[in-house]
């Protein structure tokens, strides 16, 4: 299953992971829809890994940033991981990672590798450890 917002992609890989394909800024319209989807997913299959490929994003246009940080909205994720980043996008996602931490009291497990192939054996490892709590 895959949806396009705007230049982004979303596809979900059975059993539990949302891949996500940045191209240039998130605008408004299509954050709003990547969130609407990522909850269905959420709600038909529970807590998912986010496999976010960032080689080819540039940021968040100024009104997404601004509305991220009105309102955080519920992070369904396990954990998130995150590949290809320049290191203003690992800055930008790391900012908000930690607003969500500040403002939610939830924190996510999140890091950011070069390749997918890392990506995907970061996941396996997470899926391989005790649950928590």
């Amino acid at each position: 299953m895959e949806r396009q917002f705007g230049q982004h992609t979303i596809a979900f890989e059975a059993p539990d992971i949302v891949r996500f394909v940045f191209r240039g800024d998130i605008e408004p319209k299509d954050q709003q829809g990547m969130h609407d989807f990522v909850e269905e997913l959420h709600a038909r299959h529970g807590l998912l890994y986010l496999l976010g490929d960032l080689r080819l994003g540039t940021g968040l246009s100024p009104e997404t940033r601004k509305r991220l940080g009105h309102a955080p909205t519920h992070v369904p994720y396990k954990a998130m991981v995150f590949f290809g980043a320049s290191f203003s996008m690992r800055t930008l996602f790391n900012m908000l990672n930690r607003a969500y931490v500040l403002m939610s009291r939830t924190t996510v497990s999140t890091v950011f590798v070069e390749t997918e192939q890392e990506a995907r054996e970061w996941i396996s490892q997470q899926r391989a450890l005790p649950p928590s709590g």
